[in-house]
């Protein structure tokens, strides 16, 4: 897990891209993402980003595997809710591209 931290195939973006929030929301990220990388193999870089939306946030998640993108949007009353909800409807979907390869 200690890799994961600063890895650069993470890129979490936040409205205010530094301060606390930004970074307990990109170690609940990483977390998330390290859990998902033990089971699925083949991904090359994660993009996650997180905004404002209409009833709370909103968060984009775009996976790179073997140079297909797949994206998700997921949203939550806060970024935490919106980034777990993005980071759940995209593990299906890169599951199932990976069961069919």
């Amino acid at each position: 897990m200690g890799r994961h931290r600063t890895d650069p195939r993470i890129d979490v973006q936040y409205p205010v891209p530094s301060g606390a929030r930004h970074r307990e929301l990109r170690a609940f990220a990483v977390f998330c993402i390290a859990r998902m990388e033990r089971e699925l193999a083949g991904i090359d870089s994660w993009v996650l980003r997180v905004r404002p939306g209409q009833r709370g946030f909103e968060a984009l998640v775009a996976v790179s595997l073997r140079g297909h993108i797949i994206e998700q949007l997921g949203a939550g009353r806060d970024a935490t809710l919106a980034v777990w909800d993005s980071l759940c409807n995209v593990e299906q979907l890169l599951r199932e591209e990976l069961r069919a390869a």
